[in-house]
């Protein structure tokens, strides 16, 4: 099998882990993230905002990317236009306004290859970046959407 190439948009904070264990499983990755001053270990890296389209697209390199795993955040409508247009998958990292009841169902449920960051059970916190790069493992490996805690009641978010 081909090394898999991905690129891990928010690398530097929220993403950080995830992009540390895709190299030590081999991938080569590609963190961007506005500030690279802690840069995950054995990745190539680009500072660049991800939200200004024109500036992704140069830092992709004019490449094709087996996957992209973006915190939301960090991208624009414009700058996912390009990620579709160089990946063959892109996996997304959503808030939890992603669940908003004012925006979505009673009964939400994240699409597939989301994410969605509620919180924790029990507690007024919101996940940590192990949790998170963890939970996005896992949408990574079997592209079943998932919700990272808990977005309902509503009125529970910290």
């Amino acid at each position: 099998m081909a090394q898999q190439s991905v690129v891990v948009i928010g690398a530097t904070t929220t993403l950080r882990p995830l992009a540390s264990v895709l190299v030590a499983g081999g991938a080569e990755v590609l963190a961007i993230a506005r500030d690279m001053s802690n840069p995950p270990e054995g990745c190539a890296t680009a500072a660049v905002d991800a939200r200004d389209a024109a500036a992704l697209d140069r830092a992709l390199g004019g490449r094709r990317w087996n996957v992209v795993v973006a915190y939301e955040p960090a991208v624009s409508p414009a700058s996912l236009e390009v990620i579709e247009r160089c990946s063959d998958r892109h996996v997304l990292v959503r808030p939890s306004a992603a669940a908003d009841p004012a925006h979505s169902t009673d009964d939400f449920v994240a699409a597939n290859d989301e994410l969605v960051l509620g919180w924790r059970d029990g507690a007024s916190r919101w996940h940590g970046p192990h949790e998170i790069s963890a939970a996005a493992l896992l949408v990574l490996d079997d592209g079943h959407g998932r919700v990272l805690g808990h977005v309902r009641p509503w009125a529970d978010r910290p």
